[in-house]
């Protein structure tokens, strides 16, 4: 079909959103010209329509019709064109941002954030003042990288309150400017200041430091670990993660401990908060150092609707996993203890500060190609497996076993090497880091996933897959991490 022959369908049809994704996947740039020469004439109701088009295309060529539609608009196109851009974080020339202020002042500051016009800066500066926009002046700088205003930032969450102390700590987060820290303690010890979360995260992310909280320990206790933490915080004294509590259970295959300033590398936490939303703790992304790698959804700890979990990016290459020792213990583990925890110093170090269970279990697993294979209802993105349920009543509804990198690309030659060990009757094993959602759908259904991520055995699992063998896997699980907790049953 034609250009103008696509478009008029999308026009006339009843059914748009599925044209939107048909187009958007055969996208060119002689649709994204026919959009805009149909725009002026398409309507109330072929504009928006044209709009989401341009916005899923999500192109060069989208972006710059979208560009030169929004010089002619007003009113609710020119908010839709707006909320595109920011979207795409496209940079807008600065000449348009007097009328825009004037149409949608708060999508108009969040769009400043990606101009490359320095003429904006003292405008978005001028508008950290203001009760309505000054968490978005704040992130829009923070997205410039301008981290000559953090110090100017920090010291106003003192004076500020609710959703606008939330907009702050996050846009510092983003400037990623330690020399606030000192700014931000004081603030945690400020009685008149009642955002402390905030204010703890963001210490968190620019620090690398977080305190230990005991998980049963009451409101009181827990403030005072966080407090005395932060008062005699040193910045640039070296912390090394270390276990501590390790109890180990012979029985059950598992061990439970506290893990100290771990170093938070692999980590789940919230996404960059996206521009021009008042929505600064949003979705929560599992990272790799700064990679993420899926979304795990709006909250993964909570919630009445189904899990999510969508590939983002694969980890980036390393090869520090590679020592003697390490691949020795994985060769072939029968038991978690302190020995073992020590040898894989270098993943369990790597998790964030926190309450741990470490768990050896046997499981059937099986490699997911396609989306009618998955217990997931939404495909994440990528092949993935899937273990067997837990063999008691306790055990979750459904194992997601999600990788780190992506499974077509394993070598033939190593998954045979793990066949032939596993025949001989060796049990390579697998490690993830694992958490718990646990989710009452409809008020009807309450599911429990347990949701893992291969920390390293790929080519391990897909073996076992391969044999229809149980597969033998090590997963570490932050309690903190988890809706319900591990003790209640075993994986």
């Amino acid at each position: 079909m034609s250009p103008h022959g696509a478009i008029e369908e999308l026009l006339s049809s009843s059914q748009p959103w599925s044209i939107i994704d048909q187009l958007s996947k055969a996208w060119s740039d002689e649709l994204a010209r026919e959009c805009e020469a149909r725009f002026e004439f398409a309507g109330d109701e072929g504009r928006p329509r044209l709009l989401w088009l341009l916005d899923r295309a999500n192109t060069a060529s989208a972006h710059e019709a979208l560009l030169r539609l929004l010089r002619g608009a007003y009113d609710e196109d020119a908010s839709r064109i707006l909320g595109a851009l920011i979207k795409a974080r496209v940079g807008i020339p600065a000449d348009q941002f007097p009328r825009l202020f004037k149409i949608h002042a708060q999508k108009a500051v969040a769009a400043a954030g990606f101009s490359e016009d320095e003429v904006l800066v003292p405008k978005l500066a001028e508008l950290l003042t203001d009760p309505e926009l000054r968490r978005h002046a704040a992130l829009a700088l923070a997205n410039l990288g301008r981290k000559e205003f953090a110090a100017e930032i920090a010291s106003r969450i003192g004076e500020v309150q609710g959703v606008d102390v939330t907009g702050f700590a996050a846009a510092l987060e983003i400037m990623n400017e330690p020399a606030v820290v000192p700014q931000m303690i004081e603030h945690l010890a400020n009685p008149n200041v009642l955002e402390k979360w905030d204010i703890q995260h963001a210490l968190w992310r620019l620090t690398g430091r977080e305190p230990f909280v005991d998980l049963h320990a009451q409101p009181d206790e827990s403030a005072k670990a966080v407090s005395d933490f932060w008062q005699t915080f040193s910045p640039g004294v070296f912390a090394r993660p270390r276990i501590e509590r390790l109890e180990v259970d012979d029985a059950s295959r598992s061990a439970s401990f506290d893990l100290v300033d771990g170093a938070g590398t692999l980590r789940i936490d919230y996404a960059p908060p996206q521009p021009g939303s008042d929505v600064f703790r949003g979705d929560k992304w599992l990272y790799a150092g700064a990679t993420p790698l899926y979304d795990v959804g709006p909250d993964s700890v909570c919630g009445t609707c189904e899990t999510i979990l969508r590939l983002i990016g694969w980890a980036p290459e390393n090869a520090s996993h590679e020592a003697a020792e390490i691949r020795s213990t994985v060769s072939d583990l029968s038991q978690v203890d302190a020995g073992v925890l020590d040898a894989l110093g270098s993943y369990v170090l790597s998790m964030r500060t926190g309450h741990y269970v470490a768990q050896l279990v046997d499981r059937i697993v099986e490699r997911v190609t396609e989306p009618e294979q998955s217990m997931l209802t939404a495909w994440p993105g990528t092949d993935h497996f899937q273990a067997s349920k837990a063999p008691t009543s306790e055990g979750p509804t459904s194992n997601i076993v999600l990788p780190t990198a992506s499974l077509s690309a394993l070598n033939p030659d190593t998954i045979e090497r793990h066949v032939a060990a596993i025949a001989s009757g060796a049990h390579p094993t697998a490690l993830v880091m694992t958490w718990l959602e646990q989710r009452n759908l409809g008020d009807e259904v309450t599911e429990t996933f347990a949701v893992s991520v291969i920390l390293d055995g790929h080519h391990k699992l897909a073996a076992y897959a391969k044999m229809g063998k149980p597969a033998r896997i090590l997963s570490f699980a932050r309690l903190e991490h988890s809706s319900v907790l591990f003790s209640e049953w075993r994986l």
